[in-house]
């Protein structure tokens, strides 16, 4: 999607007309240029900190000399560029179409066959970019967009001019987290095999919905990366082996992208090669309309909505998979007009299982002209590495604990289910145990009396979302183990283009995550219009993946649809007992701490090394306040070894000293684990996240982990 330009905006860069925005990466802003010659473009021009940066621009005018060598059916290709003017730019080909962040987030996952054709794109554009003796360095689904006739890799090799920037020199990685290969990381030297893991992960965002490694604070992520292994249980067997041999964690053992490309030689990157919900999205891309006074920047308003200008219209149109006459409409890349020299015409019916291949150079330049640019954010749900929970407590004239505040928890994403409503039951299946009864399951979702058929109801889709009495922190919902009511979720939400009979189903997926989803819960859906709310009450003791399934009845084995994962993670609880004596003006507090946590994860946590954190603050008169931080290993601290009590529970002691130096005082303290929730599923995700392990942490800490 194109918006208008904004004021302050430049107008022009070298020779292309700037007409509106198309996204903004980490080193400038990116618009939609359009050439003298009436062909759009994408301009990416530099932040202005960066422009007066020696290193980058040395670096950037290296790293553009050598993308400009590389010219594949499945890279966006480098048109123009001015390195030493006072505003560097970089145009690259427009393509209309998604970036694959933007396609999965707002269609769902894509199919198995899809993802082969996916990756036999991707490679082939590795394989391209790698001849030229670039890397991309920054592989990740905003730089891969979705053609009709294939994907497209851009902003390749440009990451590393970055690097060399002054502004990164304060052990800054830069790249994706989420998307690095592990010598990305450890700051290590990078080469192609490093792209290559990055699109192992690329990949298992396109059929999953989320990447390999979760989502989380940028060193969370960087750690499990280097050390934690990836969530790969929910990608189709048909993608996984592939997937794993990317994501090897030793470079030697992945596979080159000519290997890649030799393992799928027989993937047909056919012109149906995408989904037809995205193909039906496409016609958003197009770019026409425009004209080349800029009707759009006048009012910062979207291009191709009725823009205007004293300049001739120049259409560059995406033809919908629609019946349209041949003579109406130019091929992809053409403009209106008499068709271009040695431009091919190009079939824009779908259904075929044609070949796209480009017949000669005269057609590759053609489409080289009508590239797609896309920036995007790339969601995610968050799972692998977690942190440990943590005790605190405080001493003082008046001590005191604040209580944990009930708040909503994280909602999930959206996915569509499939496009056909309401199949037949299998013979001889029958209803789930918990699955409320329903009379019949008709063929059809409509009555007599020329009621709707399914045809006519548009396909459901579902939200689910999780809550709890704690709250969530950096966006991870969790509960504590068996606390009561603590215990307890509540997974939630709503079902659209809802009819009455249907069903919605609780699946969980318990830590490790490698046995398939159970079956937690059934309700009916009674819509109100087309809208039906659910609501599942849950107690995980490990960290569980939750997903909502809707059925046409009771006895439906297959899916209508399928939410987006939501994760409920579990904390130790934090149940303490303390013990103050004081001697003259010496104090010292002995803390017993109770830690109760699943047997399975007891003997892991004992293990694990405790950080005591300790704080006093002193007042000449009246009463102190409470110190606003807490000092690793302050107050001579002194941790008693681990005793088990009982199969879930175990003890130890935590003794902190201090002089009362003749003032009222106020002393907190705070001790935690850290440790990784794929050995015992207990925490939140980031090992080290909130504060744990840290030299000092905020004394208002609720969880440090």
């Amino acid at each position: 999607m194109v918006g208008g330009l904004q004021p302050g905006d430049p107008q022009w860069a070298g020779p292309y007309r700037l007409l509106g925005r198309l996204g903004n990466g980490g080193m400038g802003q990116v618009f939609l240029g359009r050439s003298v010659g009436g062909r759009p473009v994408a301009v990416k021009v530099i932040r202005a900190d960066l422009a007066g940066d020696a290193n980058f621009r040395a670096r950037f005018r290296q790293e553009v000399a050598a993308a400009r060598k590389v010219s594949g059916l499945y890279t966006a290709l480098v048109v123009d560029a001015d390195l030493d003017g006072q505003m560097p730019w970089l145009a690259t080909a427009y393509v209309p179409g998604p970036s694959l962040a933007e396609a999965v987030t707002s269609h769902g996952e894509l199919p198995a066959q899809t993802v082969l054709a996916l990756a036999a794109g991707l490679a082939e554009g590795l394989h391209t970019i790698h001849a030229a003796g670039v890397v991309h360095r920054d592989l990740k689904p905003s730089n891969v967009l979705l053609a009709d006739d294939g994907p497209r890799v851009i902003d390749f090799g440009i990451s590393r001019a970055a690097e060399a920037s002054a502004l990164t020199h304060t052990g800054q990685v830069v790249g994706s987290p989420g998307f690095m290969s592990p010598e990305q990381a450890e700051g290590r030297e990078v080469g192609p095999p490093s792209d290559i893991f990055n699109l192992g992960a690329v990949l298992t965002f396109a059929a999953t919905g989320e990447g390999p490694f979760g989502t989380g604070p940028t060193l969370a992520l960087m750690y499990r990366v280097v050390h934690g292994q990836p969530s790969l249980d929910h990608l189709p067997a048909l993608v996984r082996p592939l997937v794993e041999r990317c994501l090897a964690k030793n470079p030697a053992d992945r596979p080159t992208a000519g290997e890649l490309l030799a393992d799928l030689s027989r993937t047909d990157l056919a012109a149906d090669w995408l989904p037809e919900r995205i193909v039906q999205d496409l016609p958003r891309y197009a770019v026409s309309n425009y004209s080349d006074s800029g009707g759009a920047a006048a009012t910062g308003g979207s291009l191709g909505q009725g823009a205007t200008g004293n300049g001739p219209v120049r259409d560059v149109l995406y033809a919908p998979p629609t019946v349209i006459p041949a003579a109406a409409s130019p091929a992809p890349g053409q403009t209106s007009g008499p068709p271009l020299p040695g431009a091919a015409k190009q079939d824009r019916q779908r259904g075929g299982r044609r070949r796209l291949a480009l017949a000669s150079v005269a057609v590759v330049l053609a489409a080289s002209a009508v590239a797609a640019y896309a920036l995007a954010g790339s969601p995610a749900a968050g799972r692998a590495v977690a942190s440990q929970a943590a005790t605190s407590r405080g001493v003082s004239a008046s001590p005191g604990q604040s209580p944990h505040v009930p708040v909503p928890g994280l909602a999930g994403a959206t996915t569509g289910g499939p496009a056909s409503r309401g199949g037949t039951p299998s013979p001889g299946d029958p209803a789930a145990p918990g699955d409320p009864a329903t009379p019949g399951d008709p063929a059809t979702r409509g009555g007599p009396g020329g009621g709707p058929t399914i045809q006519d109801i548009p396909t459901p889709a579902v939200v689910a979302g999780v809550s709890s009495a704690y709250a969530a922190l950096d966006g991870y919902v969790f509960v504590t183990y068996e606390d009561g009511t603590d215990a307890n979720a509540v997974v939630s939400g709503q079902v659209t283009n809802a009819v009455s009979g249907e069903v919605a189903r609780l699946y969980a997926q318990q830590f490790p995550f490698t046995s398939p989803s159970a079956r937690a819960g059934s309700a009916a859906l009674d819509p109100s219009g087309t809208t039906a709310q659910y609501s599942f009450q849950v107690t995980p003791t490990l960290a569980t993946r939750y997903t909502v399934e809707v059925f046409r009845n009771s006895t439906a084995t297959t899916p209508l649809a399928t939410s987006a994962i939501s994760t409920v993670y579990v904390a130790q609880n934090k149940s303490n007992t303390k013990a103050t004596h004081c001697s003259g003006s010496q104090c010292q507090v002995t803390d017993t701490a109770t830690v109760l946590i699943p047997a399975s994860a007891l003997s892991t946590q004992m293990a694990e090394h405790v950080y005591p954190y300790f704080g006093i603050s002193y007042a000449a008169s009246g009463t102190a306040s409470a110190p606003a931080t807490l000092q690793l290993g302050a107050g001579d601290p002194v941790v008693g070894s681990p005793q088990q009590v009982s199969a879930d529970e175990y003890q130890f002691t935590l003794t902190f000293s201090w002089s009362t130096n003749g003032e009222s005082y106020s002393a907190s303290w705070h001790n935690c684990t850290v440790s990784v929730e794929a050995q015992d599923g207990i925490g939140l995700p980031g090992g080290g996240d909130y504060g744990c392990g840290s030299p000092t942490i905020p004394e208002t800490e609720a969880y440090i982990g």
